[in-house]
């Protein structure tokens, strides 16, 4: 099966999980994923409500990076993470 170039953006997840991310750099990711049709922006949950903001009227989702980068928590301190990062957006 061949993909055209749109196809194969809509299946990527650009992403920015850089602990030191400013602004600025979730602009431009966020700019990227609507240039070349991404189909979500990656980002650590700090980042997740300008995210939304930036990219509100597109297609592109946001998606929040829990337990990064090494993923070794429990799952139920995981749970307890998105629990807390779902209150918080509300």
């Amino acid at each position: 099966m061949r993909l055209s170039a749109k196809d194969l953006a809509r299946r990527i997840q650009h992403t920015n999980v850089e602990p030191d991310a400013t602004r600025g750099d979730i602009e431009k990711l966020c700019k990227e994923c609507i240039e070349y049709g991404f189909s979500a922006a990656v980002v650590n949950p700090i980042w997740v409500k300008t995210a939304v903001g930036l990219l509100k009227g597109t297609d592109v989702k946001v998606c929040a990076a829990l337990n990064f980068p090494i993923g070794g928590s429990t799952t139920l301190a995981t749970h307890e993470e998105l629990e807390r990062f779902i209150k918080q957006q509300q």
